[in-house]
């Protein structure tokens, strides 16, 4: 699968994530793929670590 630059994606790639309700950016993890969606999870501002599906080209790769 690949993000919205067209960069690959493989589990455990840093990406920035929109998460629901978030005004802004957050920075998660590839943590698997199902036939359509990736699995990410990122840690919120309370310390919570939060578990989504979301499409691939939702994602941008962080690539340094």
């Amino acid at each position: 699968m690949f993000d919205f630059f067209g960069s690959k994606l493989e589990v455990g790639a840093v990406v920035a994530v929109t998460p629901k309700h978030y005004r802004g950016l957050a920075l998660g993890v590839v943590t698997g793929f199902t036939p359509q969606k990736v699995r990410v999870e990122y840690e919120n501002n309370q310390g919570h670590t939060i578990k989504f599906l979301t499409p691939p080209d939702t994602l941008v790769r962080k690539l340094w």
